[in-house]
Formats: structure tokens, sequence, C-alpha cells
């Protein structure tokens, strides 16, 4: 086992040491949804065409759609399945339920290009992803010669039939003293992280296997100069696992895509994408329009001001099933009544939560009425003391606001924190109780009536009774962003129209010097 160790890290030294350049940034996504904009940050970008994507309208000098192609196995819910030739067919991969591709038929070639790839070229893409390149050992009896012959084959018929076609091998590595000069990418899977399909389960990879990979993936970049990638597979939910496992890869000189298992949240690569919209929840019924009810008057600017955008959900209709953090950097409630379909709405928080999705709750819980629910968000309800009086027991310093802490009895939800977390106002009432009306949890935070925002009387404003940039970015664990200062754009612009009416009025039109502001 030591000199396995000494041989994996050698291997990684040598890898890391003749890489200065890694190359290009690689993602891939085959859900139904993929989030384009956030992707447009990676040069290539491997989607499920089926899907309905268009290459052309997304492609940039900077990013390109390329197509995912199983070459050595066909699903049956591909439109041309039904038409493969009975000779094609070898075996079946039981786990996916897909049928194994007898790449040895010399008709296989010629179907792959005029029904799969041949369409995909039509719609726009120039780039493909060829997958199940060495299925073919799924069989109980096959010809390897023959089956790497037949691989061959495809890439070379591929080539004569579209000029100019860019191509990602995943693995392969049989065949690449044929067929280098045809690729751009050789990519290969589980280098560190890897998914058990008959366990249904995420995996570490042995030091035997990682051994075996870097060598093929070290021939592949030194003997060819084939750029090479990495694709692990870690929990969606686990971000700090994927984070340091695309890192690991990535300080090896090799090009990383780290996601879940399905290919169906954003993952982190060469570069990693920072979420830049929260997700706001609020009620249609609280006003007749978006900008008066309480979530849009309050929250807008100070998410804009962190960097943010606010994407709003009216909690009376479908709220998307997942708002993963990899796309969204935390969700805040804004309710003025308990919602609709509280159940639903409970199910619904646990799912977030679940995905490690930050929450904020202002004013009130969908259902505080329901004790499974309190209980679920790690808090328990509590008795108040039939005696009137109350009074702020703690204050966090953030809770120093343009309004001090009133506390109302009407108002107040008696909760105490019943696992972790770090209360931030606590009221006391005459029998001892310490209820917390506001609080960092491990799921983000909470900050109750009436601790929020309080009515300046016989006006139409507010103020705030907290800090809302420093308790959003404590209960949402927000990292610092670079944001625009309006205040030097304002100088930039004026002296950009400054500069442009001095040169206007000294010298010929067609010289004037122009800012991109």
């Amino acid at each position: 086992m030591k000199q396995l160790l000494i041989a994996v890290v050698l291997i990684c030294c040598a890898i890391s040491a003749r890489s200065a350049q890694t190359g290009p940034a690689v993602a891939l996504f085959y859900g139904g949804d993929a989030p384009l904009d956030e992707l447009k940050a990676f040069d290539i970008v491997v989607v499920d065409a089926a899907h309905g994507y268009d290459p052309k309208a997304y492609r940039k000098p900077y990013s390109e759609l390329y197509a995912y192609v199983s070459v050595g196995e066909a699903n049956p819910t591909r439109s041309w399945f039904d038409d493969i030739p009975a000779t094609a067919k070898l075996a079946t991969n039981a786990e996916w339920g897909s049928q194994v591709i007898d790449l040895a038929q010399p008709e296989w070639a010629a179907f792959l290009a005029d029904r799969v790839i041949a369409p995909l070229w039509e719609q726009g893409y120039r780039g493909f992803f060829l997958d199940a390149l060495d299925s073919y050992r799924l069989a109980l009896d096959f010809d390897e010669k023959a089956q790497q012959d037949g691989l061959v084959a495809v890439i070379d018929t591929l080539h004569l039939r579209f000029p100019g076609i860019r191509l990602i091998l995943n693995r392969g590595f049989e065949v690449l003293p044929r067929v280098h000069d045809k690729i751009e990418m050789v990519a290969a899977e589980s280098l560190f992280r890897g998914w058990d399909a008959a366990k249904k389960r995420y995996v570490e990879v042995t030091d035997e296997d990682r051994l075996w990979l870097l060598g093929q993936l070290q021939e592949a970049h030194e003997r060819y100069g084939l750029p090479v990638l990495a694709i692990d597979y870690v929990a969606p939910q686990d971000r700090a696992l994927t984070r340091s496992t695309a890192q690991r890869i990535a300080a090896l000189g090799i090009v990383p895509w780290v996601s879940d298992a399905g290919f169906e949240s954003l993952g982190i690569g060469l570069r990693e994408v920072v979420p830049r919209k929260i997700a706001v929840i609020y009620d249609a019924r609280e006003a007749p329009a978006l900008n008066y009810t309480a979530a849009h008057r309050f929250l807008e600017m100070p998410i804009n001001h962190l960097g943010y955008t606010a994407e709003y959900f009216d909690i009376n209709q479908r709220l998307p099933s997942e708002l993963p953090p990899s796309r969204y950097a935390g969700v805040v409630f804004w309710l003025s009544e308990s919602a609709a379909q509280p159940r639903l709405i409970n199910a619904w928080v646990q799912r977030q939560i679940g995905l490690g999705t930050a929450l904020v709750f202002f004013d009130q819980f969908p259902d505080a009425t329901d004790e499974q629910a309190i209980k679920a968000l790690g808090l328990a309800r509590q008795a108040l003391a039939a005696d009137p009086r109350l009074r702020i027991f703690a204050a966090a310093p953030m809770f120093r606001g343009e309004a001090p802490l009133r506390p109302d009895r009407r108002q107040l939800l008696p909760v105490r924190i019943a696992g972790a977390g770090t209360p931030l106002v606590e009221v006391g009432d005459q029998d001892g109780n310490r209820h917390v009306a506001a609080a960092l949890m491990p799921w983000g935070g909470y900050a109750l009536l009436p601790f929020v925002v309080s009515e300046i009387p016989s006006t139409d404003q507010f103020r705030w009774h907290l800090d809302p940039f420093l308790f959003l970015c404590a209960a949402l664990r927000l990292p610092a962003l670079p944001v625009p200062d309006t205040v030097m754009v304002g100088v930039v612009v004026f002296f950009a129209v400054l500069v442009n009416v001095t040169t206007s009025e000294s010298a010929p039109p067609a010289v004037g010097v122009k800012f991109a502001v």
C-alpha cells in the first residue's frame, strides 16, 4: 500500500508539473432546465440536445454548447432507437436500461452519422461529447480489437462527413494512438469521487483505480498534447466537498468538473459560478401589486445593495421544486399571514434545507401553529406568562436599528431554540421564560414580529428595528462580493461626457475619443 501511495504521488506531481496550461473550462449539464446564463462562465458546456437548446443563439466567442452523444449505448427514449439495425445490438445495460451497441458492425458508423450527428449538426452543434466508448465490455462475448476498430471507424466517419467537427472522448484510451489528431480533449470519470449506479450512492475512488486513471490521463496529455478532463461525482447538497474535489483535480493540471450523478445541478469546474440571485417568497394577496408588498418594499434595495438580484415567487402559485444553493444565494420569506397550504409549504421548506439552501423568515413562519413544522426548524413552542409585562432580555448589535425594540404580547411568537442556533433577540416574561424572537440557525435565520419594521404613525413610512444588510449577510452566509460604486460610476460618466464634448469641439468628428462605461 505504501508503494502504491508513492506511485500516486509521483504521477500527480508529474501531471501537475508539466501542465502549465490546464485547458478550457468545461461544464456538463444534462437536465432539461440548464441555467444557460450561469453556464456561460465556461468555455465548453455539454448538454443533452434532446431538451431543445439552441446552440446558435447561445454561441458566444467565449462559450459554446456541445451535444452529448452516446456512441456505445442507446437509450429507448431516443427518437431513433427503434431504427437501430438489429445486428448492432450487442447486450443490455441493466443499470441504465440501455442497449449496448456492437461497434464492430460496419453499418453503425453510418447510422450514428446520419441519424444522430447530422440532425444535431443542422441545429448548429459543432462540438460533441462522445460517451460510452467501451460499453461493449458489458457483453459476455466480444472481439476487443474489432470493437476498437469500429470506434475508430466512427470517429473517422464523423470527420469525413462533418469538416471542422470537434470531439471530446470520454475515455477511449486504447484508440488514442489512431485518433488523437481528430479530437480536442480526453475525459474520464471518477478520479477522486465516483457514483455506484448499482447501490445508488456516492463513493470514494480506491487508490488502485486512481493510480491507473492518472496514468492514462498522463499519457494522453504528455504523448499527444491533449488537455484532459476529470469528471467526479458528489452529492449536490455537499457544496464544500464539491469545491474541494474540483480544487484537488485542478491542482494536478487536469480540467475538473464535479457535479451530481445525473448532471442536473450546477457543479464546479475550473470556475465556480457564484450565485447572484436571492429568491423572495411573498403573498400576492397582501397588496394589489408586487411593489406594494412588504417583501418588495423592504428587501429589494438591501438585496441589490449587497450585489444580488431578487427573484420573486408568489406563495400561492406553484413554487419551483428546488432552489439549489448552486444557483440561489438563499431564499427569503416575508409573509403577512399564514400560507394557504401550510403543509405543502412546510414540506417545500424542508426540501430546500435538505439541498443546503439557506433560508430566512421575516415577520412570521408560513405556519406557526404547526408544532411539527416548528420542531423541524430546530425550535419549540412554549407557554407565555399570563402577566402581560415583557422586556427585552438581550439583543444583538445588528438589532440596534432605526427604531427601538418594543415587545408586543399580541404579536410575539413564544418559541425557544431546541437545538443549535444563536439567539439575536430574547424577550423575557414574568415566569422567567426567554422567547427567542430572532436567531441565526444552521439553516439560515429568522426575525419575527414585532422586531423587523414598524410604521411611523400617520405616515406610510417604516423604520427598521434591525440592520437588514448585516442580518441578511449573517443568515444567508453571503460572501463579500464586489458591487458597483454608484458614486464612482457617476464620476466616470461625467468625465467621459466631458472628454467627448471637449474632443468634439477641438478636433474633427471622426477623431473623437469614446469611453465605454
